[in-house]
């Protein structure tokens, strides 16, 4: 009737797999997500290879017509806790950090923190996470275990700050020195930069919204 409320659910079915990457190639895995509708939710999945392929693409599949939004899709070994690699939570804890408490970087009157989110921000670039592992330095004493200094907490966002100022000014090249000097004195809050292409972002990096900038 007129005015009555009208309801349609709408299922979409997903198969995610884990193939060779070359037009035709061999699947070595494939996970089916069905019954997603409604706002934004987190489905997960678990692939089993048959064989080893290092240069394995990740192939997001859609049956039939019609609008999906998909976002932040991410592949983790099994081993994987929290969204965080084993083996890079294994390395954070080798580490053993109290960090840093050198003033290396100037603008900050809290050296160590500082010095400390630089540190974090160049060793996630380096174990090519796509999560903050802000956390995971807090949680083995990063902040709290040097009792020669004062305690100090760690910002996540100047960790991003920092990354994302490395990412883009990588991808700027020449243009982007300015922005490069103004992140080696400590202002990465200034050292964001802009140009370049998907192209010419490093492979630690991602290229999001035109721009050059950490994956997580």
């Amino acid at each position: 009737m007129l005015g009555d409320p009208l309801q349609m659910p709408v299922y979409v079915q997903i198969v995610v797999a884990l193939e060779e990457d070359i037009s035709g190639g061999q699947s070595y895995a494939e996970a089916e997500i069905r019954g997603m509708e409604g706002d934004w939710k987190q489905y997960s999945f678990t692939l089993r290879p048959e064989r080893a392929d290092p240069h394995a693409r990740l192939a997001v599949l859609f049956e039939g017509s019609g609008r999906v939004w998909v976002d932040q899709v991410s592949l983790m070994p099994g081993d994987a806790v929290g969204g965080v690699r084993a083996d890079v939570e294994s390395l954070v804890a080798a580490l053993r950090p109290a960090v840093g408490r050198d003033p290396t970087f100037s603008g900050d009157d809290n050296h160590s923190e500082q010095l400390s989110e630089y540190v974090i921000a160049y060793l996630s670039l380096a174990f090519d996470t796509k999560k903050d592992l802000t956390p995971v330095f807090v949680e083995y004493g990063v902040g709290t275990d040097d009792k020669k200094i004062p305690p100090y907490k760690l910002n996540p966002a100047a960790v991003k700050a920092i990354a994302d100022a490395h990412c883009s000014i990588h991808a700027a090249a020449a243009a982007g020195l300015p922005q490069l000097q103004k992140l080696q004195q400590g202002d990465y809050q200034h050292a964001l930069a802009s140009g370049g292409t998907s192209r010419s972002c490093p492979s630690e990096c991602s290229w999001a919204k035109d721009r050059c900038v950490a994956k997580w």
